[in-house]
C-alpha cells in the first residue's frame, strides 16, 4: 500500500536519505554556519512555520507503512538560503524544489 501524506512538523522524523537532516536552504548563515540546534528541531520549526503562512512544504512518501521518499517545496520567501546566491528569484512567490 502506498500513501503520499502533505509533510508536517511531526513527520520530519521520517524523511530517508542522506539530504534528509539538511537544513542549509531552511537557515540563514551565521558566521558561515547556520542554526546549532539539532537539524530535525530546524526542520520541524520550519516546517511548521511554512505549513502555517503558506501550507504544506511537500510530501513524505510511504510504502506498506514504511518512508520511501520525499520531496520538499516552498515559495522563495521562505527559503533564506537563495538570497546568497545572485542568480536567486526576484519574485518571492516563485515555487522552490528544495529536495
Amino acid at each position: 500500500m502506498r500513501d503520499l501524506p502533505a509533510l508536517t512538523p511531526d513527520l520530519v522524523g521520517d524523511l530517508v536519505g542522506p539530504c534528509a537532516p539538511c537544513t542549509f536552504w531552511q537557515t540563514l548563515p551565521r558566521n558561515g554556519h547556520g542554526d546549532d540546534r539539532p537539524a530535525a528541531e530546524v526542520l520541524a520549526d520550519w516546517v511548521g512555520m511554512v505549513a502555517s503562512e503558506w501550507g504544506p512544504p511537500g510530501r513524505v512518501a510511504y510504502v506498506d507503512g514504511e518512508p520511501a521518499g520525499y520531496v520538499m517545496v516552498a515559495p522563495a520567501r521562505h527559503v533564506p538560503r537563495l538570497a546568497a546566491f545572485p542568480t536567486s528569484p526576484s519574485d518571492p512567490a516563485t515555487l522552490m524544489l528544495l529536495t
